[in-house]
């Protein structure tokens, strides 16, 4: 197995520790149809994260994981967004946001501000034109990453800013129909992106079964 695996394969362990420490594991009608690990919470403290991996490093070389945390709909807290798609040889892609829903001067987004801005590497990446509908503006979106110190940064900071989210997450209240509609607009922005349907079908699924991972249980719209 190559170092870039070694290195991120634990990644899943971990952020599963995490979220059973704070949240109950839900079955979601449906998700046990699909041949690989997607685990769904929920608590008091926030309405649903989702933790998917795809590990297809013996058939296609790739190892994929996808973490989402959407606020209680009367919290206007940011959506917490970390991804990372590898190859053997690489990271090509990380991505990782508090993504704006109905407050820019929000304290947990000004706190992930601070944070990106004590990266000491820089490898940004152009976004879609979805993509910069919803991201903020310091999301962190990397690419060709093959250095492992600058892997070992990225990831200890996206666990860090992990740890920090769920810490304050659920202590916000606000009364605004907004946050719900903003919710949903990150799902619908996200469903915009071709690439998932693409890779369930290069990975074997028909079409029609990748929407429906992507659809009901990837980005699911209230």
């Amino acid at each position: 197995m190559s170092l870039i695996f070694e290195k991120i394969k634990p990644l899943y362990a971990r952020i599963i520790e995490k979220f059973d420490k704070v949240g109950e594991r839900i079955k979601e009608n449906g998700i046990e149809n699909f041949d690989w690990d997607n685990m769904v919470y929920s608590s008091k403290n926030f309405r649903r994260a989702h933790i998917e991996v795809l590990d297809r490093i013996e058939s296609n070389n790739m190892w994929i994981m996808h973490v989402t945390v959407f606020p209680n709909l009367n919290d206007p807290s940011p959506i917490f967004g970390f991804d990372i798609v590898s190859t053997g040889k690489k990271v090509s892609g990380i991505f990782h946001d508090f993504s704006i829903t109905v407050d820019d001067q929000h304290p947990t987004q000004l706190w992930f501000i601070e944070q990106v801005n004590k990266l000491t590497w820089k490898k940004e990446r152009e976004l879609p034109d979805w993509g910069k509908k919803i991201f903020s503006k310091n999301m962190i979106a990397a690419g060709s990453i093959t250095s492992e110190e600058e892997l070992e940064q990225i990831i200890n900071t996206c666990l860090d800013n992990l740890d920090y989210y769920l810490s304050k997450v659920g202590t916000f209240n606000t009364l605004s129909p907004s946050i719900k509609e903003k919710q949903n607009y990150y799902c619908k922005c996200q469903k915009e992106n071709p690439y998932p349907i693409k890779m369930l079908v290069n990975f074997g699924l028909t079409k029609e079964l990748a929407e429906e991972f992507v659809n009901n249980h990837l980005f699911p719209e209230i």
